[in-house]
């Protein structure tokens, strides 16, 4: 049985994307849509990637992709990590799949 810290470690400020801006742009703080977990004890070397982006149900937007991209390219440097898990922290949904105002304004079908 996994056992999950309490908290999740807010990933570095190096991984978060300041590109683009939620949908509330005069918002100068926010919660990250992609958060890391590190287990520890018997779990040592599981990571968790948690994703948090309750109002869209997990949708891939702009936002959402960078901070996933950004956490996979820096978990894949740590020689810790062996196994990584996607959970969700909306109840109740994984993903939404692709965010409909993104794919609509990209023009490509694409985030």
């Amino acid at each position: 049985m996994l056992r999950v810290l309490p908290r999740a470690l807010r990933l570095p400020c190096s991984w978060r994307f300041s590109g683009a801006r939620d949908c509330a742009s005069h918002a100068t703080t926010r919660t990250p849509e992609i958060q890391v977990q590190a287990l520890t004890g018997p779990n040592q070397g599981i990571t968790e990637i948690l994703m948090n982006r309750p109002n869209a149900r997990n949708a891939l937007g702009n936002v959402f992709v960078s901070e996933l991209l950004e956490a996979l390219a820096q978990l894949r440097e740590d020689q810790q990590v062996r196994v990584l898990l996607f959970r969700s922290a909306v109840k109740g949904v994984f993903c939404a799949g692709g965010c409909p105002v993104t794919l609509s304004s990209s023009g490509t079908g694409m985030p």
